[in-house]
């Protein structure tokens, strides 16, 4: 049984709850395994989006647990930094939309694992950072890579160089956040954006998730096309000629994703 990562299903809404707040639901090697299989479990159900949120008052996640802070002295060493990344890659790779609620300290690894969701709403007592160079080595989990696609290159290395700590209207002035609201509103709003995209042809929000991602990694001619073609074999679906005769009969559409 799971002891550091909560999985929850509700209706067609998964949430993932990072559980140690003791120690501020710092990354360890057994969180990122639990939390590797519950990525796997949410790509293999029939949820419409994900939560991903922390338990406790104090933070989201303040980063990787120092206590297995190690140099590398094995292959097994090695490979733990490339499962991070992975860990944060399947999250992002996931067909459906994915949103972080974050709150309190969101440091290091909180910020690597809340940038690969699609959708980032943050308490109003949120503190970003990432503290990494003063700890003798730099983000890694795909921060310097996504971050200065998220809020640009000049801002992304001001965060990674100095660690300066940021405040929630800070992070939504430049873009890392969608939202901020106040902290006891926060699971609540999101499980409200979550509950209006679980109602959304599940198809359609998988293709626009895909559009999304692909046009930003290929020239725009071809990223026209790539939406186009989706376009087009949405139009053949069973859910586009619901939505039609929903429309007609004056009623919600029922999606089924086919």
């Amino acid at each position: 049984m799971a002891e550091c990562v909560e999985l929850i299903y509700d209706g067609r809404i998964a949430e993932i709850w990072l559980n140690r707040p003791k120690v501020l639901n710092a990354l360890s090697r057994q969180l990122m395994d639990e939390l590797n299989e519950a990525v796997a479990d949410i790509a293999r159900s029939n949820a419409r989006a994900l939560i991903l949120a922390g338990r406790g008052e104090r933070a989201f996640c303040a980063g990787a647990d120092i206590k297995e802070f190690r140099p590398i002295a094995t292959t097994v060493d090695a490979r733990a930094y490339h499962y991070r990344r992975d860990v944060c890659s399947a999250l992002q790779a996931l067909p459906m939309p994915t949103i972080a609620a974050v709150h309190g300290y969101t440091f290091g690894g909180g910020i690597a694992l809340a940038l690969p969701c699609d959708v980032r709403i943050a308490a109003d007592d949120t503190i970003f950072a990432l503290p990494e160079t003063a700890l003798g080595t730099f983000p890694g989990m795909g921060v310097t890579v996504r971050l200065p696609q998220l809020i640009g290159r000049s801002e992304a290395k001001r965060l990674i160089f100095t660690g300066e700590r940021i405040d929630a209207s800070e992070a939504l002035r430049m873009g890392l956040v969608t939202a901020v609201v106040p902290r006891e509103a926060l699971v609540d709003e999101a499980r409200r954006c979550a509950l209006r995209i679980s109602e959304k042809a599940p198809l359609g929000i998988a293709y626009a998730k895909e559009s999304v991602v692909r046009g930003e990694r290929i020239p725009l001619a071809e990223g026209l096309r790539v939406e186009t073609d989706l376009n087009m074999f949405m139009d053949t679906t069973e859910d586009y000629a619901e939505a039609a005769r929903a429309f007609v009969e004056k009623r919600k559409p029922r999606f089924k994703g086919a």
